[in-house]
């Protein structure tokens, strides 16, 4: 059995993979057994050190789920949220529905 899911079935029922995330200490839990993270967004908008947390840890960072039809009214569009963690919160990747949009915003940055 993968360590990961070991450490998950001893911990449960009281497992909470939210609590683990969004702390700093829950991350260094986390880097025992993963290599990488996947926090929901407004986890990442709440707190940006997360990010830093994590890497500090060993961890990368995949974050979810961005769309193009589908704005936090803080932004005005798709590239401005992209920008805002791909550079400013430094994430690794993330998941979208906009593939194509995404990988195209890579390109043009780099």
């Amino acid at each position: 059995m993968p360590r990961s899911l070991d450490i998950t079935r001893r911990q449960a029922p009281v497992f909470r993979p939210e609590k683990l995330t969004v702390t700093q200490e829950g991350l260094k839990e986390i880097a025992t057994f993963a290599d990488g993270v996947g926090p929901y967004k407004m986890y990442i908008e709440a707190n940006p050190e997360l990010v830093q947390w994590a890497h500090d840890d060993g961890l990368q960072v995949h974050t979810w789920t961005m769309r193009a039809d589908s704005l936090p009214e803080k932004y005005s569009d798709f590239t401005e949220e992209l920008n805002q963690f791909y550079f400013v919160y430094g994430v690794d990747g993330l998941f979208t529905d906009f593939t194509d949009r995404a990988v195209a915003f890579l390109q043009s940055a780099n």
